[in-house]
């Protein structure tokens, strides 16, 4: 009569040993292939954990008015896969520098990935601009934009979007609406 091994005796470890050599060899196969959520081909880029409450993406009251630096000319502006989107219009007026939140519009997960799609064709000054000087940008005229993306796993990314300059920006990143990917194109996807 044959009885099985146990746990401790000889024989049963190299089966177990075997497949948690392959689970782990899989798991770092998977990550290499896939990258981790916060990097982009090896650079980090500035993503927060999420809060856990898509909710929290909403317009902030104001509008702060200026350029935007940027600290970060490569990589994408935002991450892809947002669940929703919100358009906030900042319409001008006397406010001593900051212009007040005069409307929004909710937008659907469809229309906020095509929006961050868009986002992250944008070109930086340098390729916008092949070399040249960027244009000066004129004084508040018209609306301006916040564009605020809601994500699963990472808090609200809000992109301040400058009517004037042309330009976007999120975490230190400017880029350039140009092109087939201009304010107009922008807009019409966020229902604008």
């Amino acid at each position: 009569m044959q009885r099985s091994r146990g746990a401790g005796e000889i024989g049963s470890r190299p089966g177990r040993l075997s497949r948690a050599v392959v689970i782990l060899g899989l798991t770092a196969l998977l990550v290499n292939a896939c990258g981790t959520p916060d990097t982009d081909g090896g650079a980090a880029v500035p993503w927060v954990a999420a809060s856990g409450n898509v909710a929290d993406a909403r317009c902030p009251d104001t509008y702060p008015l200026g350029p935007s630096t940027d600290t970060r000319p490569d990589g994408p502006l935002v991450a892809t896969g947002p669940t929703a989107a919100v358009l906030c219009t900042y319409s001008p007026g006397d406010s001593g520098g900051a212009v007040a939140l005069s409307r929004s519009r909710n937008v659907d997960a469809a229309a906020a990935d095509a929006v961050a799609a868009l986002l992250n064709r944008l070109p930086n000054a340098e390729k916008a601009f092949d070399g040249q000087a960027e244009p000066v940008c004129a004084a508040v005229a018209g609306d301006q934009y916040n564009v605020v993306l809601a994500y699963r796993q990472y808090d609200p990314m809000v992109v301040r979007v400058n009517a004037n300059c042309g330009s976007v920006a999120h975490a230190g990143a400017v880029r350039y609406l140009t092109g087939q990917n201009s304010l107009k194109a922008l807009l019409a996807l966020l229902g604008g």
